[in-house]
C-alpha cells in the first residue's frame, strides 16, 4: 500500500508539474491498478512500479491531453530506471484504454 500511495504522488506531482487535467490522473491511476493486478506485474522490485507509474501517465497523456511531453521528461523527480514498457502495459491492459464506468 506504502508503494502504491507513493506512485499516485509521483503521478500527482506530475500533474502539477504539466498542468495535466484530473481526467488524466485518474486514468494513469486506473492504468497503473489494472497493471499491477496483472500477472506480469513482478511484486517487490521497486523499478517495476517506477516504470510502470511512468508509462501509466504518459499513456494517460496520450489519450487525454492536446501536449504530451517526451518520456524523459516525465522525469519530474527522482526516477532511477530508464526504459520504455509502454506495450508490456498496453498488453497486459489489452489496449482497453477507456476505462467502462456505470451510467
Amino acid at each position: 500500500m506504502a508503494a502504491w500511495k507513493e506512485v499516485v504522488e509521483w503521478i500527482l506531482s506530475v500533474r502539477a508539474h504539466y498542468g495535466f487535467s484530473s481526467l488524466t490522473v485518474i486514468l494513469a491511476v486506473n492504468y497503473f491498478d489494472r497493471f499491477i493486478a496483472s500477472r506480469s506485474f513482478q511484486r517487490g522490485k521497486q523499478w517495476m512500479s517506477q516504470l510502470a507509474a511512468i508509462t501509466c501517465i504518459l499513456l494517460a497523456a496520450k489519450v487525454e491531453e492536446t501536449h504530451v511531453p517526451l518520456l524523459l521528461d516525465l522525469q519530474v523527480e527522482e526516477t532511477k530506471y530508464v526504459f520504455g514498457m509502454e506495450l508490456l502495459v498496453l498488453s497486459i491492459l489489452r489496449w482497453r484504454m477507456n476505462p467502462v464506468t456505470p451510467n
